[in-house]
């Protein structure tokens, strides 16, 4: 179908690609809000693990503790404690201020079929554009 006479059809696959992209991001910024949280309590969390007597225990004692979700947990979990030790910090922060604003774009550009619009065409003009330097190449 042609999206310049069926907008709609555009707009709405647009719209689910922007809504799968928005899962996604969904998805990772509570995992790094837990980790966030883990490094603000370093301490306490790496003596939550050592107490604990094997990795069921140290999940459990985590989520209890500190409030913890069960992936948030387990992330903690999986990551290396030097990593989670070290100077990560800047590196989680700054994902997770990149993953919020993506969230709110997101949600900015699926409140508005007009944003969406301006996105496809922003998109058009830039496939337009490739093309015409691989005919001239």
């Amino acid at each position: 179908a042609n999206t310049l006479i069926f907008p709609n059809l555009a707009s709405g696959n647009i719209a689910y690609n922007l809504m799968k992209e928005l899962e996604t991001a969904d998805a990772v910024g509570p995992i790094l809000l837990g980790l966030k949280k883990a490094l603000d309590h370093i301490d306490e969390v790496i003596k939550t693990i050592r107490a604990s007597k094997d990795v069921t225990e140290a999940h459990k004692n985590l989520m209890k503790k500190f409030d913890f979700s069960t992936l948030q947990a387990t992330a903690i979990l999986e990551m290396r404690l030097q990593r989670l030790a070290n100077l990560e910090r800047q590196k989680v922060e700054d994902e997770l201020d990149e993953v919020q604003k993506f969230i709110a774009y997101l949600e900015d550009l699926l409140s508005s079929v007009k944003k969406m619009l301006k996105v496809v065409k922003k998109e058009l003009e830039e496939g337009a554009s490739d093309v015409k330097h691989s005919v001239k190449d």
